[in-house]
């Protein structure tokens, strides 16, 4: 018994951080959705099916029982193979098999899509809950104002239109708060749903999470690969298309093998009858199509079909690299000005913001201008957090697209702050 309890504390000690403190990471919730969700799930039983038709398809047609010569003077027991030649079983399990990794490359695809949401949201999440916290600070920045200079109607250095001001901005703050509100929860069933199970709402325990880091040798390097074409391949829902075509060029081939020759080998076994009739026989018989004409119609819808799939993956391959490189565009515009924000905007209106406070307090500045490097300040942040999410969609967005990875995402919550912490409602 005392061992036992030994063993439940020390595992108890080492369970990971995120589970002690209850805490979720980015990495946690893939894993949850990858293996929850009900799309994945239906796109893999459908691989499963056309998986098992594959198999079905490569073998002979079963053997059939049969009994002849009911209300004769004798009764045979019959065995009948039907035997088609050898391309009609290879084009079945051909066509079978592009259509089951046709069915694989969606279910890859889905996953990169569940994961690029997933990723979104998660950053969404945090910028709006600093937004929250920006709002409320420069909301209680105004409230003390408005509480300063409320009674100071007398006062020499009263400034009705900055009081006035003041006022619409503490009120026009509240109201931004209560739309953020929703936005978070609309953010957090989102969330939910795509997790695919019950998920607790999520708080993140500081507000310094560092912006996604753009790893500039891989996108390099995917560059190279996309001006040489050789980037196609990576796409998951570009490989569906090309399984997709693969199968109606195997269905096209397979339309004459169906309507070729076929064997049918019988043999008979006499059980009950006169003496004189044959006691078994084996015969052979050949089937031949009389009229092609369905089969060369079917045929040739089939290539047609072929041809218009092949002209849908090229529009499709060229609109691929297009958006390829309008995202990295876009990710390494965001991640620049980030840093831009980061080393010098935001330290620059900070120091511009106390300096105006200190000279308001020296009465050499106004309360209006007090207010509007304040609201300077306010707004630069907002726009950093909201660029934030931008980079972080572009950067999810391309690996979507090509499966490769070009950022590490959150490392301050992988390394320092452990993800964010759920609270139960």
């Amino acid at each position: 018994m005392h061992l036992w309890i030994r063993v439940c504390l020390l595992w108890w000690i080492l369970l990971p951080t995120s589970t002690v403190q209850g805490q979720v990471l980015l990495e946690d919730l893939h894993r949850r959705a990858l293996k929850n969700h009900p799309t994945l799930r239906a796109l893999s039983h459908s691989q499963q099916v056309h998986e098992y038709a594959a198999a079905q398809h490569s073998y002979p047609d079963q053997p059939t029982l049969q009994l002849m010569g009911l209300g004769t003077s004798a009764q045979y027991l019959s065995v009948m193979q039907k035997v088609h030649v050898w391309g009609r079983y290879h084009g079945s399990y051909r066509a079978q098999l592009h259509k089951k990794n046709h069915m694989e490359a969606l279910r890859e695809d889905a996953k990169r899509r569940i994961i690029h949401n997933i990723t979104v949201l998660y950053s969404s999440l945090f910028a709006l809950q600093k937004k929250i916290v920006i709002s409320e600070e420069y909301q209680g920045f105004m409230q003390r104002l408005v509480d300063v200079h409320s009674g100071g109607f007398a006062a020499a250095r009263f400034d009705e239109t900055a009081w006035v001001m003041a006022q619409q901005e503490k009120i026009r703050v509240r109201l931004e708060i209560l739309e953020l509100g929703r936005q978070i929860e609309r953010a957090q069933q989102s969330l939910k749903s795509w997790v695919g199970e019950d998920l607790p709402q999520l708080t993140f325990q500081r507000r310094n999470l560092e912006e996604p880091q753009l790893l500039d040798h891989k996108i390099e390097t995917l560059l190279a690969d996309v001006a040489a074409g050789s980037a196609r391949k990576d796409s998951a829902i570009l490989t569906s298309e090309v399984h997709e075509l693969r199968y109606l060029q195997a269905q096209a081939d397979l339309g004459g093998w169906l309507y070729s020759t076929q064997f049918h080998i019988q043999a008979q076994q006499r059980i009950s009858g006169p003496p004189q009739s044959p006691p078994w026989n084996v015969s052979v018989g050949v089937t031949l199509p009389l009229w092609p004409g369905k089969y060369s119609a079917e045929q040739h819808a089939l290539q047609h079909r072929s041809l218009a799939q092949e002209q849908s993956i090229a529009a499709q391959a060229d609109a691929l690299v297009s958006q390829i490189r309008g995202q990295i565009f876009s990710a390494q515009s965001y991640a620049q000005s980030l840093r831009e924000y980061r080393q010098s905007l935001l330290p620059l209106l900070e120091h511009h913001v106390s300096s105006v406070e200190a000279a308001y307090r020296a009465q050499k500045k106004s309360l209006s201008e007090l207010i509007a490097s304040k609201k300077k300040l306010y707004r630069a942040w907002h726009q950093y957090c909201s660029d934030f999410v931008r980079l972080t969609q572009s950067a999810s967005e391309i690996e979507m697209l090509t499966g490769r990875k070009i950022a590490d995402f959150f490392l301050s919550f992988s390394k320092k702050e452990k993800g964010a912490e759920h609270n139960e409602k």
